[in-house]
């Protein structure tokens, strides 16, 4: 039987002479009592620090089999976490994998397993129990959900890739109104102000609050691209009232005098462009860049209660420009002030996020909120589809003909 390799000198804690090296230890008389006491901390700092290690390293390698999956080891609430790290990719190629890893821990949670095998005895409920726990820490950590209980990672995870469509498609559901105020005079002066503003004002106390609660940004991230759309919608507003709609020509009126009796009085069918007086238009200007101060000095750095009273002061404001919105496609039997394709896309994103609040949050505004962003903009849609596409956008004159 071959002897045990030697050790080099001063690195063995056996060896009295690395011993004196590295660590000398000073004869007592030479200390004074301070000097003592400190000494003593630290050597009992030390031995806490190495148990420690010892308990981890033992809990890790408690199973034979923990060598077949890669295991990190994590202490969330002093739990020692075994999970395992990613997916194995086998369909793409290795030098690959450093690109697609990082998007993949984005979209999926590490879940939370025990290693395969059957241990029996108290070990084996022990790491049934410290897995259970863990798999809901991991997913609601991962996902930074606010307070998820009982939904489990299949749901978190299709809650994240919907809450992401839903961000895409918030984004996207702006383009046709802004395009159509970017390329029409008449649009930039008839912006509907009630809408956009309580809208503005909306979302910025609800992106405000999803910060301050660290949700996840899938979790109503399409409030954000409303905010700068928004923003720059009524900026447009601004820039056309105080340039006034005289030197654009693209207001024509239409004439729907008879053509059998050219006497007959001409009336036009289009109304003339909004034109608010100068002082009105500034002061709306001027408050929304107050409120934007305000948000960010005082509801930002604020106690959260306030950002929530704000909130709920929003739940039932929320409800004017869409019932305003309602009123005046009924009497004018047109859906014109916002674009239908805005209308319809905006619902699609109330459809979905009614599924996902549920899941990202339990906070009872939120969800009334989402419930009333279903019900209410699908009666928008309604009349879009009716006064738009089947009575062809003609107003009240083909819906008496019907």
């Amino acid at each position: 039987m071959p002897p045990p390799p030697l050790r080099p000198a001063g690195l063995g804690h056996d060896n009295d002479e690395g011993r004196a090296l590295f660590e000398p230890t000073p004869s007592a008389s030479s200390l004074t009592p301070s000097a003592i006491s400190v000494v003593k901390a630290m050597k009992s700092i030390g031995a806490q620090v190495a148990g420690a290690s010892h308990l981890a390293s033992n809990l890790v390698t408690a199973s034979p089999h923990n060598t077949t999956i890669p295991l990190e080891t994590t202490f969330i609430s002093d739990i020692p976490a075994r999970r395992n790290a990613l997916p194995n990719l086998r369909l793409f190629p290795k030098h690959l994998h450093p690109y697609l890893l990082p998007i993949l821990r984005i979209l999926l949670p590490p879940f939370s397993q025990t290693a395969p095998g059957k241990v029996t005895g108290h070990v084996a409920s022990a790491e049934a129990d410290v897995a259970n726990r863990l798999h809901t820490v991991d997913c609601i950590r991962e996902f930074w959900i606010e307070s998820a209980p009982s939904a489990t990672c299949a749901t978190l995870i299709s809650a994240r890739i919907l809450g992401l469509i839903v961000v895409l498609l918030g984004w996207a559901s702006k383009l046709p109104q802004v395009w159509s105020l970017s390329t029409s005079t008449k649009a930039r002066m008839n912006l509907p102000l009630i809408p956009t503003i309580v809208e503005l004002f909306g979302w910025t106390l609800i992106g405000l609050y999803n910060m301050r609660i660290a949700t996840f940004w899938t979790a109503f991230g399409e409030g954000y691209g409303i905010i700068v759309t928004n923003t720059f919608l009524m900026l447009l507003w601004g820039i056309q009232q105080l340039q006034g709609s005289s030197n654009s020509g693209s207001y024509v009126p239409i004439s729907t005098s008879s053509s059998a009796n050219p006497c007959a009085p001409t009336t036009s069918t289009a109304e003339p462009p909004r034109q608010y007086p100068r002082p009105v238009v500034l002061s709306i200007l001027v408050a929304i860049a107050v409120f934007y101060y305000f948000a960010w000095t005082v509801l930002w750095g604020g106690p959260i209660i306030l950002l929530q009273g704000f909130l709920a002061i929003n739940a039932p404001l929320g409800l004017v420009p869409v019932f305003s919105l309602m009123h005046t496609n009924y009497t004018t039997k047109r859906a014109e002030s916002i674009p239908g394709l805005t209308i319809i896309m905006g619902w699609m994103c109330g459809f979905i996020r009614s599924y996902t609040s549920f899941v990202e949050t339990d906070d009872i505004l939120m969800r009334i909120g989402c419930v009333a962003g279903l019900i209410l903009p699908g009666i928008l849609v309604w009349q879009v589809v009716w006064y738009e596409y089947i009575l062809g956008g003609q107003g009240e004159a083909k819906a008496k003909d019907i």
